[in-house]
């Protein structure tokens, strides 16, 4: 439950995103050192209280941790959005993604190793410092100072979201994760209870398989800017509801790692252009609240396929599952292709 409530704050962090828009003239790199400096003070203060003495207050400094940090992550996200050029940002999306992927992978094992032989709450304040030294780089990096006047962004992000063309990207959003989210509690309780793996096994798999997202980031994010967003999206979208249905045919331990790797290829090459088509689609004025918003609408969907999934498994079962899994990415496959997205010669 508690690991579940640090998804919140980036979901809704567009909530505090507006604050980034709202004092525009201040330089981004100041933002992400408020975000940065507030959540390693944070992990901090966890090194010094024991949840099972304080829940509460673990939990609500925990939520507060992230809540930071997504503060962090919005203003590196609209100071690459108003930095970037159109032709750059598959890219600039595929260095992103990747490096999630990469850092998580690399924590999950480094993290675990310390904890089991120096204690978990050592890991906090080594996190804290990881990030605070982060969060102190873009301090040697020159920021223009930004043109963009906007003080009063609701009105220009309700004007934004009566466009018809935002309304369905933020229906996509909201659909496209649902698979995903589905199989992320899926696959491994197919590998604990069907496969018969152990614990130990599922976890080192759930480490090091994801990493074959990176390659798939790196292609889709040249994809997009050499071929073009929707297309590009719309070509993995495709391969994902293929191979996610052969998941039917992993039989054994192998045969999963194969195909569910290619499954998170094909998911990390239209993450990327996605992430670029959504950059495209953010007003500069009212960036960090607009693409926290589709960031927010992605995750929703999500943690919706988490949530439903352990009830779908029972009512029936894996096999059609993984099938239900690849089948309902159909209807945001359908609403993107039909979606006519302004300067299509660069989208």
């Amino acid at each position: 439950m508690i690991a579940g409530i640090s998804i919140v704050p980036w979901i809704i962090k567009f909530l505090w995103s507006g604050i980034i828009d709202r004092f525009s003239q201040i330089q981004k790199k100041i933002f992400i050192l408020i975000g940065g400096s507030l959540g390693t003070l944070c992990f901090f203060t966890l090194f010094f209280i024991n949840p099972s003495v304080t829940l509460l207050l673990f939990t609500f400094i925990f939520f507060m941790s992230h809540v930071f940090i997504s503060f962090f992550d919005s203003a590196a996200d609209i100071w690459a959005i108003e930095i970037s050029t159109k032709e750059e940002r598959g890219k600039i999306n595929a260095a992103m993604q990747a490096g999630l992927w990469i850092g998580g992978g690399t924590s999950a094992i480094l993290f675990s190793s310390i904890a089991r032989i120096y204690d978990y709450p050592i890991v906090f304040p080594i996190a804290g410092i990881i990030i605070l030294i982060i969060s102190l780089f873009p301090l040697i990096i020159k920021e223009e100072k930004t043109t963009i006047k906007q003080k009063k962004i609701t009105p220009l992000l309700i004007k934004e979201f009566k466009d018809k063309i935002i309304q369905k990207m933020s229906m996509y959003a909201s659909l496209i994760s649902i698979s995903s989210g589905i199989l992320t509690i899926t696959i491994p309780l197919y590998l604990r209870n069907i496969l018969d793996l152990d614990v130990a096994q599922v976890g080192t798999m759930a480490a090091i398989v994801p990493l074959m997202i990176v390659p798939g980031n790196i292609i889709g994010g040249h994809m997009a800017d050499k071929n073009g967003r929707k297309q590009t999206i719309i070509i993995f979208i495709l391969m994902k509801i293929i191979f996610t249905i052969f998941l039917i045919f992993s039989y054994n331990w192998w045969l999963l790692i194969i195909i569910y790797g290619i499954v998170l290829l094909v998911d990390g090459g239209f993450t990327s252009a996605q992430g670029a088509l959504f950059m495209d689609l953010t007003n500069p004025k009212v960036g960090a609240t607009q693409f926290s918003l589709f960031s927010g609408f992605m995750g929703l969907g999500d943690v919706g396929g988490r949530m439903i999934a352990g009830l779908l498994i029972v009512l029936v079962g894996f096999t059609n599952l993984f099938i239900l899994s690849g089948l309902i990415l159909i209807p945001p496959l359908i609403l993107l292709s039909f979606i006519k997205i302004r300067n299509e010669h660069i989208i």
